[in-house]
């Protein structure tokens, strides 16, 4: 019998060999208008390919091998439901030297209800190799994108792109979106 509120940890038996990829990624919102500079890290994105359905969603807690070959565990982390492809995606902090700093260049009256805000995005990779970097804004549906840099995608509430930066350089991005003047929260 367990207390109320307490977890019992139990293992599911042997390890399952499982196909991953990882991605950097650099996560925040493009329709909230925030004066201040804001600077994010990199986070690593884990995706686990070709899962069984009815694995469980919920808390878990990731091991990473280290160059010295000891392990590192992250601090705990949710894992998504599977998708009917049979993915499924938790995400981590990254060690890498990888940042973006965002920054709110201009916000324009659009008619009596719409506003648009213009972010510069400046990606940092402080690493001593180059990175991909895919970058997701969070954008209520019923905004647009009006102007971007690069070749920017949506799936309902969120735009993404891919970005590749050189060892120790940066790169800046130009963003500009129109919507309502009250966002959904």
């Amino acid at each position: 019998t367990l207390a109320a509120n307490s977890q019992l940890k139990q293992p599911l038996g042997s390890a399952v060999d499982a196909s991953v990829t990882m991605q950097l990624i650099a996560r925040s919102r493009a329709d909230t208008i925030n004066v201040h500079p804001s600077r994010y890290p990199a986070e690593q994105r884990i995706q686990v390919n070709a899962m069984d359905l009815q694995w469980p969603t919920g808390a878990i807690k990731v091991a990473q091998e280290m160059p010295d070959g000891s392990m590192a565990i992250s601090r705990q982390t949710e894992l998504s439901g599977v998708s009917a492809n049979g993915q499924a995606f938790t995400t981590i902090p990254s060690r890498s030297d990888v940042d973006v700093t965002k920054v709110l260049e201009g916000i324009e009256q659009k008619g009596t209800d719409e506003i648009q805000l213009n972010w510069a995005l400046t990606i940092n990779n402080r690493e001593s190799q180059p990175i991909t970097l895919l970058l997701e804004e969070q954008l209520d549906p019923r905004w647009a994108i009006e102007k971007a840099t690069g070749d920017w995608q949506r799936t309902g509430g969120l735009i993404y792109r891919e970005i590749r930066i050189d060892a120790d350089s940066s790169e800046q991005v130009e963003l500009q979106v129109r919507g309502p003047f009250s966002p959904q929260d």
